[in-house]
This record gives structure tokens, C-alpha cells and sequence, in this order.
């Protein structure tokens, strides 16, 4: 992904039900571009983007230091053509690479579709979870 590609992938994270303003998708590319174990690659045809995966190295005590993909998107136009295989080959063969043995992802409940995909590519469901989370005020964060 370059910043150049933004404007897409803004387009691609909401079809995936994620309102974010450009200058944060912006931002947060700026972020992660900058940050070790952080990885987004995009498929392209004919030089527009499709579709794009974001991935990182997961340091936790609790679980295998392992690789996660928090994010992957496909154009509707583009789905079940292969360009999410592809982008799924890639992670693993960057998790391989790094060294690392399992790769994970979290897909919401309602994507039946997707939970498919997954599974036609080796995934299998290990654990069920709710996200929580709790807003805070940035003037608390500075203190």
C-alpha cells in the first residue's frame, strides 16, 4: 500500500461496515508504515486497487507470539474471483518468512460468506468472543 492507494482502501474498510474519514485512513497508514511486525499489501488490476490486507506480529503472554490479520477487504465486484486467496497466500507466506507457526483472524459473526472463505482456506474456529470497548476522553489520556 502507498498513500496514493488510500482513497480505495477507504472505499474497500466501508464496504466492510467501517466509517472512517480519509485523513484518518490516511493517518493511521502513516502509523503503520512506520511500525515493525505491521504489514498492508493490495491487489491491484490494472493499476486500481481491489482489495488489501493488513497484518502484524501479535506479542501476547497468554497466547502464541503469532501473526494476526486485522484487516482484509475485497470490492464486491471482485469477490470470489481469487484475489482473497491470494492476499491470504501472501500473510501466510510472510508469517512463514518471519518465522512464525499459526496465523489468526477474527471475522464478525454476520459475515457467513467470509467465515466460508476462511475455512475453504485451512482456518478453522478455535474460540468465540465479544469485543468491548470503552470510549475515553483524549484530555484523560494526557494526564
Amino acid at each position: 500500500m502507498t498513500p496514493d492507494d488510500s482513497v480505495t482502501v477507504r472505499s474497500l474498510v466501508l464496504q466492510l461496515g467501517y466509517d472512517i474519514p480519509l485523513d484518518e485512513i490516511r493517518s493511521r497508514f502513516d502509523f503503520l508504515v512506520n511500525t515493525d511486525d505491521h504489514v498492508i499489501w493490495v491487489a491491484d488490476l490494472s493499476r486500481r486497487v481491489i482489495g488489501f490486507l493488513h497484518a502484524f506480529v501479535r506479542p501476547a503472554l497468554e497466547k502464541p507470539r503469532e501473526v494476526v490479520v486485522q484487516a482484509m477487504a475485497v470490492d464486491r465486484s471482485h469477490r470470489r474471483s481469487g484475489v482473497g486467496k491470494i492476499l491470504m497466500d501472501e500473510a501466510e507466506a510472510w508469517a512463514i518468512r518471519e518465522g512464525y507457526s499459526s496465523i489468526v483472524l477474527a471475522s464478525h459473526i454476520d459475515r457467513d460468506e467470509a467465515h466460508t472463505f476462511y475455512e475453504q482456506i485451512g482456518f478453522e474456529s478455535v474460540a468465540t468472543s465479544r469485543l468491548l470497548r470503552k470510549k475515553l476522553c483524549v484530555a484523560d489520556l494526557n494526564r
